[in-house]
């Protein structure tokens, strides 16, 4: 089975921040309109799969 990934971007940080769980450790989280994303901040980077 394959499973899609995402690297992300923090715009705030101005750093990568790899799968995102990194977000859970900024004080800055402000909630995303879009789904599927956590933090406003976030943006990807790479996207891909792999398998599982």
């Amino acid at each position: 089975m394959k499973q899609k990934c995402y690297e992300f971007y923090c715009t705030l940080k101005k750093k990568e921040i790899g799968d995102g769980f990194a977000c859970f450790h900024c004080n800055s989280i402000k909630k995303a309109k879009k789904p599927g994303q956590m933090c406003e901040h976030e943006h990807v980077m790479r996207e891909y799969t792999r398998e599982v």
